[in-house]
């Protein structure tokens, strides 16, 4: 059975409450900081998921090489964390690859299945 609290216990707790109540306006000023905050996390979920996309993308795309298997932090850490130096024209960027670069084949078929042009 519960047990509820005295009449006095819940008029103060509702007192307590009346500053937040009185100041919670329907206005645009108070529901501002509300949707700001929702449209970020709007934005965060979206842009969590376009990474996910990306990430799925640049999975299938590895099949066939030493990549085949990996998971997200390895493939983020063998084919994206990668120093290049790049060189931009007016019509196209060349990114040119570490010759030391272990992971290069798997990198340069990964970009030819996406669609890169090899230079």
């Amino acid at each position: 059975m519960p047990k509820w609290g005295s009449h006095g216990s819940v008029r103060g707790a509702l007192r307590k409450e009346r500053p937040y109540r009185e100041n919670c306006t329907m206005d645009w000023r108070s529901t501002a900081p509300a949707v700001r905050i929702f449209l970020a996390n709007q934005l965060r979920v979206l842009l969590t998921a376009a990474a996910y996309v990306l990430m799925q993308e640049l999975r299938l795309s590895a099949r066939g090489g030493e990549c085949a298997r990996a998971q997200v932090s390895t493939l983020r850490e063998r084919l994206l964390k990668l120093g290049v130096w790049v060189e931009r024209s007016v019509r196209r960027i060349v990114l040119h690859l570490p010759v030391s670069f272990a992971y290069r084949s798997d990198w340069l078929r990964i970009a030819r299945s996406v669609g890169a042009v090899p230079a």
